[in-house]
C-alpha cells in the first residue's frame, strides 16, 4: 500500500494526547507525594533509597504509556478507514455523506489496493444504498465513488456490473436534479472506460448520452438554439463530454460506418455543429472537444476524413477564437478564445498542443486530443491524488500508456533518507551560514572618531 505522508486522514489522535496527558499528571501527584514522605523520613539513606525506587517507577510507566499510546502506521490507517466505512452506513444522514465523503477522499490521495480488495463488497454495498435511497448529497458522492473504485481494483467488472445499472438509471430519470445527473453522466462514462465493456456496450451508453443533449440541438425553421438553464447547460456538456471519451474508445471502422452505414449510429455532423451556437460556455467548448476527437479519430485512418465538411467546420471555430460579443462575459470570452484557438489549428495544420506532465523523475506527454480530453476527465475527478496514481499506480498507469513504474536504483536510495537526517543537515548548514555572516559582519564594523 502507498501512502503520502502529506494526507492522511483526519481522524482521533486526541484520545492519546489525553492519555498522555493523564499519564504525565499522574507521575506529577506520584512525585510530589514521594517528596512529601521523604522530608518526614529521618535516616538520609532511606531517603536516598527511596528516591532511586521512584526514578525507577517513573522511568517504567513512562515507557509502558509510550510503548502501549504507538499503533504502526497500518494498523492506525485499517482503523481510521473501517470507521469512515461504517459511517457511510450510519443511520444519520450527516454521518453517512461524511463517511462517504472521506472514503472518495482517501482513494483520491492513497493507492490502498489491498484495503479495498478487503472492503471491497461492503463499499459496493454502501454505494448501491446510496444511490437508490440518499439524498442528493449521498447520491453525487456515491456517483464518485464508483469510478474510484474501479481505479484502485484495476478495473474489475465487479465494480461495473453492480452500480452501473443504478447510475444508468439515474441519468434518465427526470425526477433527479440535474446537477446529480450530470454527476452520474461523467461517472458512468468514466467507468466504462476503465471497465472491459464490449463496443455494443459502448454505442448503447453513446444513445442515452445522445438522449440527453439532443435537448441543446437547434430547433425551428430559423434553427436557433434551445432556451435551457445553466443547470441543464451542465448536465448537457457533462453528456456531451462523456460522449466523446466513449468514442475515442471505439475501433476505426464504427467511425468508418458513420460515413456509409445508414443505421445512423452516431449523431449527424449538423446537429453536432448546431451545438456550436448554444447559450452556454461549457456546451460549446464540449462540442468542439467532440468534433476534433471525432475527426482525430477519422484522420488515423483516413487523412481525408470529413474533407467535404472542413471548410465550414474551420469557418464557425474562427468565429467561436475572436467572438467578441458583450453579452458574454469578459472571463468566458477568454475561455472560450483560448479553447478554440487551439482546436482551430489542429483543423487548419494537424497541430495538437503538446503538454509535459512531470511527476517524480517521469513525464507524462499528452500530445493528441484524445489524451488531452482523457486527461481533463480523470483529473476532475482525482483532482491532487493525480501524482500519487500516476507514480504508483499501475492500472492507472496503463490508462494513459505510460506502462508500469521502472524502479530507479538512485531514487530509492534517495528515497531512504529520513525525514529527520535531511533536518539536522540543514539545521548545521544554516548555523554554519550565520556563523560565517556573523564574522563578516564584525570585519565590516565601522570604527568611528571624534572629529
Amino acid at each position: 500500500m502507498v501512502r503520502p505522508n502529506k494526507k492522511k486522514i483526519p481522524h482521533s489522535s486526541a484520545t492519546t494526547d489525553s492519555e498522555e496527558s493523564s499519564t504525565n499528571d499522574d507521575t506529577c501527584a506520584h512525585t510530589t507525594e514521594s517528596e512529601n514522605t521523604t522530608l518526614s523520613m529521618s535516616s538520609s539513606e532511606e531517603t536516598a533509597s527511596t528516591d532511586g525506587e521512584e526514578d525507577s517507577d517513573e522511568s517504567s510507566s513512562d515507557e509502558d504509556t509510550e510503548t502501549s499510546g504507538t499503533n504502526s502506521p497500518d494498523e492506525s490507517f485499517e482503523e481510521e478507514f473501517a470507521k469512515e466505512i461504517e459511517n457511510a452506513s450510519a443511520k444519520s444522514a450527516q454521518t453517512r455523506v461524511a463517511g462517504l465523503k472521506r472514503i472518495c477522499d482517501t482513494l483520491i490521495y492513497y493507492f490502498v489496493p489491498d484495503a479495498v480488495q478487503e472492503w471491497k463488497m461492503t463499499l459496493i454495498d454502501c454505494a448501491e444504498k446510496s444511490l437508490r435511497h440518499g439524498n442528493r448529497s449521498e447520491q453525487i458522492f456515491s456517483a464518485r465513488l464508483a469510478p474510484l473504485l474501479a481505479l484502485q481494483l484495476n478495473g474489475e467488472d465487479t465494480v461495473l456490473n453492480a452500480l452501473s445499472p443504478i447510475i444508468w438509471t439515474g441519468v434518465k430519470d427526470k425526477s433527479v436534479s440535474l446537477a446529480t445527473r450530470a454527476e452520474y453522466c461523467s461517472a458512468l462514462g468514466l467507468l466504462y472506460y476503465l471497465s472491459a465493456a464490449d463496443n455494443e456496450e459502448f454505442l448503447n451508453l453513446m444513445k442515452l448520452y445522445e438522449t440527453i443533449f439532443t435537448d441543446s440541438y437547434l430547433s425551428g425553421e430559423n434553427k436557433k438554439p434551445n432556451a435551457v438553464s445553466a443547470e441543464a447547460g451542465d448536465l448537457h456538456a457533462a453528456a456531451l463530454l462523456s460522449w466523446a471519451l466513449i468514442f475515442s474508445l471505439l475501433p476505426s471502422r464504427f467511425i468508418l460506418l458513420w460515413m456509409t452505414d445508414g443505421r445512423l449510429l452516431f449523431p449527424s455532423l449538423d446537429n453536432l455543429k448546431g451545438l456550436l451556437k448554444s447559450p452556454h460556455l461549457k456546451v460549446r467548448i464540449a462540442a468542439g472537444q467532440a468534433l476534433v476527437i471525432i475527426v482525430e479519430c477519422g484522420r488515423l485512418n483516413e487523412k481525408t476524413f470529413l474533407l467535404e465538411y472542413l471548410a465550414d467546420l474551420i469557418d464557425d471555430f474562427k468565429k467561436l477564437a475572436k467572438d467578441s460579443h458583450k453579452h458574454h462575459s469578459k472571463r468566458k470570452r477568454k475561455t472560450q478564445h483560448l479553447a478554440f484557438r487551439n482546436m482551430l489549428l489542429y483543423l487548419e495544420e494537424d497541430v495538437t498542443p503538446k503538454v509535459d506532465i512531470r511527476f517524480g523523475n517521469e513525464t507524462l506527454v499528452l500530445d493528441t486530443w484524445r489524451a488531452h480530453h482523457l486527461y481533463a476527465v480523470v483529473c476532475g475527478l482525482m483532482g491532487g491524488g493525480m501524482n500519487t496514481h500516476l507514480s504508483s499506480n499501475n492500472f492507472f498507469r496503463s490508462v494513459f500508456l505510460i506502462g508500469d513504474k521502472v524502479t530507479d536504483t538512485a531514487e530509492l536510495v534517495k528515497q531512504k533518507h529520513s525525514k529527520f537526517n535531511r533536518n539536522r543537515k540543514n539545521i548545521a548548514t544554516s548555523k554554519a551560514r550565520t556563523k560565517a555572516r556573523r564574522e563578516s559582519r564584525d570585519k565590516r564594523t565601522a570604527d568611528f572618531t571624534e572629529v
